[in-house]
């Protein structure tokens, strides 16, 4: 695959990547849609995006937003956010997402669009 989502829990990203490394393409890109942060058998704290791009060696990007499944699913207006610094990845994420029910914008934003989707959770 040319782009990865990585759309479950956050819980499962270290175990998915190390399943998946040996089939990942060096040219691939990674986009998370899961929300919350990884936390280290060391305690330490680090963005899921950061996790998934150092253990697979490719850039990852972000969407996040305000949105509940079941209303996404319904067909209802929602809005979300594309964190990514390359532009061109993030037009072709939002090309093959955006709807008209479902709107996209892309910031380069990356760490403060997931740490704002992770926290979206929590408070």
């Amino acid at each position: 695959a040319d782009i990865l989502l990585f759309i479950l829990p956050h819980q499962f990203v270290e175990r998915t990547c190390h399943a998946i490394k040996s089939h990942v393409k060096k040219t691939a890109f990674a986009v998370s849609f899961s929300k919350g942060f990884y936390v280290s058998k060391d305690k330490s704290v680090d963005l899921l995006s950061t996790v998934i791009s150092r253990l697979l060696e490719i850039p990852c990007y972000v969407l996040m937003g305000a949105n509940i499944a079941s209303e996404v699913a319904a067909g209802k207006f929602c809005e979300a956010t594309i964190g990514s610094r390359n532009y061109e990845h993030g037009q072709l994420v939002k090309g093959l997402i955006q709807t008209d029910e479902f709107r996209l914008v892309i910031k380069p934003d990356t760490e403060v669009i997931e740490v704002l989707g992770a926290l979206k959770n929590i408070v």
